[in-house]
């Protein structure tokens, strides 16, 4: 069981706040962090105010560069060797890119897939039979020692530029470019492949005074030291900021070519797009054999090859994607068929079927279900390849590099490490990486979530996912903050899509108060059992559909409620709440003209509304003369979310609460009669169907409106074909059941229809104040009498 524990913060000052942004809590989060002082929060917020290491800090840049321009001047050849990753693309890219730009004759080389890892014998007797005088690596070569002995026996000049760890002895190259011979604190010491690359290229290009060429290429080590999941702190941090700042102009042309397959609003891009969309392609070319395909596309001027690479690359990663989903399905059926495999330090799951493209993804994806060093091995008969993943903590490396006397390669980092053995060796190496990790797994602590902040539910709101954006990039090294909200009632769940089985889900649950929020959890585990209260948490994101910014929230776990600190808000004030709903309607009617509240009346029913009252599509719509003005809530609102998007628009000085009418709130039988009627208006004035106008039409929730379209659809009397979020086409159905849909659709309904019950019987409640928590901390006024 995970032990969620809060991280401490202290209250920070005025002035840590105001460098960010106003933002007290960036300012917490900044303290939780260490940086303290304005300067240091500069610096961490913005890249222009952060001073980089000069690139001749790094191990080796001047020795590599000397050699370089000694080969120029002789005349000879230079050739790029980089791995097949994404981080070996992006540095062979970088590297090749600024040689050229500088006029030496050069070309590049990656790892193919069938060379297993590292810098091949073969590939050096190669670049030395094709006249190579100078061959350099980029993301691999610190382990590959005899490789980089032929090479000096053959002649060759040899630069290694890695990033991996050094276990043995250092490689007998003429110069070796490494962060790992930094001391652990300098700022450097975090480079992956890519940033490796970037140090001596900009060099290179400094010294001969094209800085601004240097900078050009960091939206490649961006997503190089991404893919690589390296820790974004000091000039990690502040390379990554920058070459996001690049990849926003959109410039590159092979980039631009995937961000119009991906639908990519590149003026939006983060490192999770870049992550999401960009890593994965690349990774797919290198892992089904086609490497070369990224450097060209990242290189590449012409559009119509770009699109072409583009093509390949989504066809390869659907293909990898698909060989990924086989074989962790088959790896979970060999662990859950061995009753004892989960009782040991290292699941080691092995078959004849599985590319070895593919070890590494699905070695993560076990270790996220299991919780333990997982290694995936591709049976090739004569010898195993073998990629790993670890658990925070636990050297997967080490344990392999225990038995490197046994191996044919080896490489890799602490949480990340692969090998390639023969079969005759196998079963020795087996058992010595497991016995190499027992006393590790003994030792290991119960896990803990670490925990930023306990939040009001009124903080879980859009307006703290902006504030984050400023904390970005997030990653390895810069966790994206983990907020707990307690007392959830946990209402429902679905799958995220409607077509299709995933192994994702949206959670709907609602706060002590009624607030309502939905997350999202990837990867789902176990769900809490309806109507269960248990404390989430959960990560804040803003996000953006069809041009339009909303709240997104990520489930990082839930756990039975637990005694947690009473949290009502810690970043808002809110506007004064005149409570009027105990007054029979005629005299809450006389009140206002006797207060003065010149405003906005916000009421949806279907029948007697009061004249000039608008429901939400219409204030949303409205003018923007309505800002600042009294709002007067003349019905129960069907949520908290609603309330507060209407308090949001008109952002009231005064808050009026009405007594609510007698109608009776709508029963499935009559929300779907209702929403059948809106439809066949819609169909004889042929428009399309608007959620919230037609939630806004009946006062009910958008939800409750897509589940009666959704059950009229099942019914077979419409088709529905989705336009953007909020609109759908409709066309006359079939009137064929679908039986599979049909259980589901009405469930859906009754369960909106629930939530909107339990918000109405919390809004009749008498406290004001905990009434509108979900909408900002608010002073409540006197009843008039």
């Amino acid at each position: 069981m995970t032990r969620w524990e809060i991280v401490p913060f202290q209250q920070p000052d005025k002035a840590l706040i105001d460098v960010a942004g106003g933002s007290l809590l960036v300012a917490m989060l900044l303290q939780q962090k260490g940086i303290t002082t304005p300067a240091q929060a500069a610096a961490y917020l913005n890249p222009a105010s952060y001073a980089l290491a000069v690139p001749e800090e790094l191990p080796g840049v001047l020795q590599a560069a000397e050699l370089l321009r000694e080969t120029q001047r002789a005349g000879g050849r230079v050739r790029v060797f980089g791995d097949l990753d994404t981080d070996g693309q992006t540095s062979t890219a970088i590297l090749y890119s600024a040689l050229n730009q500088l006029g030496y004759v050069c070309d590049y080389e990656l790892l193919s897939h069938g060379q297993g890892r590292g810098l091949p014998v073969s590939v050096v007797e190669k670049a030395a039979a094709d006249g190579v005088a100078l061959l350099m690596t980029c993301d691999t070569g610190t382990t590959d020692l005899e490789a980089v002995s032929r090479a000096r026996e053959l002649g060759l000049c040899i630069i290694v530029t890695d990033h991996h760890d050094i276990l043995d002895a250092l490689p007998d190259a003429d110069a070796f470019v490494s962060p790992k011979l930094l001391d652990a604190n300098h700022p450097l010491v975090g480079l992956s492949g890519a940033g490796v690359a970037w140090e001596l290229a900009a060099y290179l290009l400094s010294i001969t005074g094209r800085d601004q060429e240097a900078l050009s290429l960091l939206d490649i080590a961006a997503i190089g030291l991404i893919a690589d999941m390296a820790p974004l702190q000091n000039d990690v941090r502040c390379l990554v900021q920058r070459g996001i700042e690049v990849l926003r102009f959109g410039e590159r042309v092979g980039l631009a070519a995937i961000y119009k397959t991906a639908n990519v609003d590149v003026s939006l891009l983060n490192e999770e797009a870049a992550g999401y969309h960009l890593a994965p392609r690349f990774n797919a070319l290198g892992r089904l054999g086609e490497p070369q395909l990224g450097v060209e596309l990242l290189l590449t001027d012409d559009d119509e090859r770009a699109a072409t690479i583009v093509g390949r690359m989504d066809s390869l990663n659907q293909e990898r994607r698909a060989h990924i989903e086989a074989a962790t399905n088959r790896a979970m059926a060999l662990i859950e068929s061995d009753p004892s495999a989960t009782s040991r330090p290292v699941l080691v799951v092995q078959d004849r079927e599985w590319p070895t493209g593919v070890l590494g993804a699905v070695a993560r994806r076990l270790v996220g279900l299991y919780d333990r060093p997982v290694i995936v091995v591709a049976d090739a008969g004569d010898r195993f390849v073998a990629s790993g993943r670890s658990v925070e903590g636990v050297d997967l490396h080490e344990a392999i590099f225990s038995q490197v006397d046994l191996l044919e390669r080896q490489g890799g980092h602490p949480q990340a490490a692969g090998f390639t053995v023969s079969a005759a060796n196998w079963m020795r190496v087996r058992e010595g990486i497991q016995h190499a990790l027992e006393a590790e797994m003994a030792q290991r602590t119960e896990p803990v979530l670490s925990i930023n902040l306990e939040l009001g539910w009124a903080d879980a709101n859009l307006e703290a996912a902006r504030a984050l954006d400023m904390l970005r990039p997030f990653g390895s090294g810069n966790a994206k903050p983990v907020f707990a909200l307690g007392g959830a009632h946990f209402l429902r769940a679905e799958d995220v899509s409607w077509n299709h089985e995933t192994a994702h889900r949206r959670l709907y649950v609602a706060g002590p108060e009624g607030e309502r929020l939905q997350l999202t959890w990837f990867n789902a585990g176990v769900l809490p059992d309806t109507d269960q209260t248990v404390d989430v948490a959960l990560e804040l994101s803003r996000g953006f559909y069809r041009g339009e910014e909303r709240l997104e929230a990520s489930l990082v776990e839930w756990r039975p409620v637990e005694q947690m600190a009473a949290v009502s808000s810690l970043l808002h004030t809110g506007p004064e709440v005149i409570d009027l709903r105990r007054l029979s309607r005629e005299q809450a009617l006389d009140a206002l003209d006797s207060l003065g509240i010149q405003g906005v009346v916000w009421e949806e029913r279907l029948h007697s509304r009061i004249d000039g009252a608008r429901t939400r599509s219409e204030i949303n719509s409205g003018e923007s003369a309505l800002l600042g003005r009294d709002l007067v809530i003349a019905f129960v609102p069907p949520d908290p979310a609603t309330a507060r998007h209407v308090l949001d628009v008109v952002s009231p000085t005064r808050i009026v609460l009405l007594p609510d009418t007698n109608e009776s709130p709508l029963d499935a039988d009559r929300l779907v009669e209702l929403v059948l009627q809106m439809v066949r208006s819609a169909l004889n004035k042929h428009e399309p169907l608007d959620l919230s106008r037609m939630a806004a039409r009946v006062g009910t929730l958008e939800g409750a409106i897509l589940a009666a379209l959704r059950l009229l659809q099942a019914r077979g009397l419409i088709e529905l074909i989705r336009l953007d979020e909020q609109r759908f086409s409709v066309q006359r159905g079939g009137a064929v059941e679908r039986l599979a849909m049909l259980d589901r659709a009405r469930e859906n309904v009754l369960l909106q229809l629930k939530e909107i019950a339990a918000f109405r019987r919390i809004w009749e409640r008498d406290e004001p104040a905990a009434l509108l928590s979900a909408l900002g901390s608010v002073e409540v006024g006197s009843v008039p009498q």
